[in-house]
């Protein structure tokens, strides 16, 4: 079967209004069939045939008839292609052979009269598929870009709106501008470029174009840019032990060049990056800025962030797995900065056949590359895209959230969202939009309705316009678009220098964030819990043993390890601790809520500095899985700062500490700590 047919005559071309209006004068007018089809240059045969239709139907139709084998009416397709539209927006999209499939299921299950083939081989046929793609040019066939789950669903309406959140209470308080407002991410360039098409002889199997080498080494730049359009000297850092000022010959004017073996920023290199913010800012408590950047683990050493606190840098780190829609360096400025410097490679490597890219050409190369892409008009762009400046934290549509939508589920009688994210342990529950929200999206009434129609059928007859097609006939196996299963959910408690906070507020004030303010207040109405179920305890057991024909006998014997008076004298009690009881290089016991439950956990942590009753300096440490009431400071050095209503109890001085070095870091308590999870 041809796939593009020519014409070759002029049959079927009369429109229908003239048609008809020949069609009149021969039979109510009178004039002769040969007059007319001579005048209106219709086929002779072709208007005897209309008038004979004409005269048994005046209703009759004045058009070929080409879509007497067409499976599906126009309406159908529609929906069809709504769905197809919707599941590719979910990173869900089908494949020929699936498309195929799912036409075949859809003709079947609405019992539509198809092609034998198609019941044979249980597919729709190929020459279905390219004149569907014909008659819907608004599909293509495209070759989709591979997103990670993680990535595809963590952007969600919730995280989003808890990431503006923090931002709009950032800018409030500290009144900055757009000229205050920075964004800072790295990205890597590596010494061999991505070859550009060229013009070459056709018909070729293999082209070929030089590079700098088979593998490059890699040099990491980090940009630090403002919503007002102003790029700040960048950072680069290089694949050697060693920092050489030769490294940067030909860089942007004010780079700062570092130097780590990896060719990747790391946390003590970071500390550098954030003096250089710092300096070119001038920024200060009196001055402060707002830095965006991502959650990795080199931004976020103790160093950099007390440096950031000590000169009021604001910092508050995106949303894991949302860089690719909340980092204006990557919606806007990297992208074309990676397509100059490949250029800028190709044009060096032309010019100077015979030679390779090293690190010391690096540097000029970057220097043309940087100009050209951070630019004011692509910085602003980037940071209105993303909401940040000026500020909108409705910039992302309902389509932008539907890959997330695949791992909501649907809420029967279930309570408010606002009822929801107040009940106590469920502010990380809703981490998408609800499945209401997610219906009334754009395209999304339509697309779950494709394969079988069963709205439709909801709907009634009368309130859905067909074509000629007719009613149809559904079933409720229906194709839904992709829904995620049910996960377990695990509960795991605080992970060794783990920091869970999203914003790393460097201000004078701890708690600008509001997370603080939200575990301790779960953690007094856990307490307000466990009081009362104490204080109901005596009375249940008084009624029970009442109601007991015989009592419960305890075993009193000497022997019976159920109790010890010397267990009693060291048990430790909890309970307000006055703030004149604590002072520096004690030890306390501190309280915490564990994420997404309501149960109490405790540390044990060395009290570093005082300031006020809601800024204690501390230094954690960890149980000690093998010996008992013995605790040992962790690898990663886990300080911060925590409120005097948090302290629960301050712990005698230790009565032992190891000698060897082996154990000369484990420290070791004389209480009895109960039942307690101390962890």
């Amino acid at each position: 079967m041809t796939r593009t047919h020519k014409r070759k005559t002029d049959k079927g071309l009369v429109p229908p209004e003239a048609m008809l209006d020949a069609v009149r004068r021969v039979v109510e007018h009178g004039v002769g069939l040969r007059k007319v089809a001579k005048d209106r240059g219709i086929s002779k045969s072709t208007l005897q045939r209309y008038v004979s239709n004409y005269r048994q139907n005046k209703q009759c139709s004045m058009s070929p008839n080409y879509f007497h084998s067409q499976i599906f009416t126009n309406q159908q397709e529609r929906l069809l292609v709504d769905y197809l539209k919707t599941a590719s927006k979910m990173f869900h999209g089908l494949t020929t052979k699936q498309t195929r499939h799912l036409a075949f299921e859809m003709a079947s299950r609405n019992s539509l009269g198809m092609p034998s083939t198609w019941e044979e081989n249980k597919l729709a046929g190929k020459e279905w598929l390219t004149g569907f793609l014909k008659r819907n040019p608004t599909l293509s066939l495209r070759s989709p870009e591979a997103t990670s789950l993680a990535r595809s669903t963590a952007f969600n309406r919730h995280t989003v709106g808890e990431f503006f959140d923090l931002l709009e209470s950032q800018i409030l308080k500290t009144k900055v501008t757009g000229a205050r407002i920075f964004n800072l991410d790295e990205s890597g360039l590596t010494t061999v470029q991505k070859v550009p098409k060229v013009i070459s002889e056709k018909g070729v199997k293999q082209v070929g174009q030089i590079t700098s080498r088979e593998r490059g080494e890699l040099i990491t730049v980090c940009g630090i840019v403002s919503a007002s359009g102003v790029a700040l000297p960048p950072v680069m850092v290089f694949p050697r032990k060693n920092y050489r000022d030769i490294f940067l010959t030909g860089a942007p004017e004010g780079t700062i060049g570092l130097a780590a073996e990896s060719g990747w920023m790391n946390s003590d290199l970071f500390v550098s990056v954030m003096r250089h913010v710092v300096n070119t800012t001038n920024s200060s408590k009196q001055n402060p800025i707002i830095i965006t950047m991502d959650n990795h683990e080199s931004h976020l050493s103790m160093a950099a962030l007390e440096m950031a606190k000590e000169n009021g840098v604001h910092i508050i780190t995106l949303p894991p797995h949302t860089s690719h829609k909340t980092q204006p360096l990557d919606r806007t400025v990297y992208g074309p900065l990676k397509a100059f410097f490949n250029d800028e490679a190709n044009s060096y490597m032309m010019r100077n056949p015979g030679k390779t890219i090293t690190i010391y050409q690096m540097g000029q190369l970057i220097d043309a590359a940087w100009l050209k892409a951070a630019t004011p008009s692509n910085i602003i762009s980037g940071f209105k895209v993303t909401g940040i400046w000026p500020f909108n934290r409705n910039v992302f549509g309902d389509e932008e959230f539907l890959p997330s939508s695949v791992i909501d589920r649907p809420q029967s009688n279930a309570p408010s969202q606002k009822d929801v994210n107040n009940a106590p342990g469920q502010q990380d529950a809703q981490n998408a939009p609800s499945q209401q929200d997610a219906q009334n999206a754009p395209g999304q009434q339509n697309a779950q309705i494709a394969p079988s129609l069963e709205d439709m059928e909801a709907a009634g007859p009368s309130e859905v316009p067909h074509d000629e097609g007719g009613e149809l006939s559904h079933t409720r196996e229906d194709k839904r678009l992709p829904k995620g299963s049910r996960k377990k959910r695990i509960q795991q408690g605080k992970e060794k220098g783990k920091n869970y906070g999203c914003n790393l507020n460097s201000g004078n004030e701890k708690n600008s964030t509001g997370v603080r303010k939200s575990r301790a207040k779960k953690a007094r109405k856990s307490r307000k819990q466990l009081i009362k179920k104490k204080a109901q305890k005596p009375e249940e057991h008084e009624s029970s043993s009442s109601e007991n024909e015989e009592p419960v006998l305890l075993d009193t014997d000497e022997d019976s390890p159920i109790h010890s008076e010397d267990d009693d004298e060291n048990e430790i009690h909890l309970g307000p601790v006055n703030f004149k009881d604590i002072s520096s290089e004690s030890y306390v016991l501190v309280e915490f809520v564990a994420e997404k439950s309501t149960n109490l956990a405790y540390y044990v942590a060395k009290i570093l500095t005082i300031g006020d009753e809601t800024d204690i300096q501390v230094d954690f440490l960890r149980k000690s899985q093998k010996v008992l009431n013995k605790f040992v400071y962790p690898a990663v050095s886990d300080r911060h700062p925590v409120d005097l209503d948090d302290i629960k109890a301050v712990l005698p001085s230790p009565v032992a500490r190891g000698t060897t070095s082996r154990t000369k870091g484990g420290i070791v308590f004389s209480v009895n700590f109960g039942k307690l999870d101390v962890r």
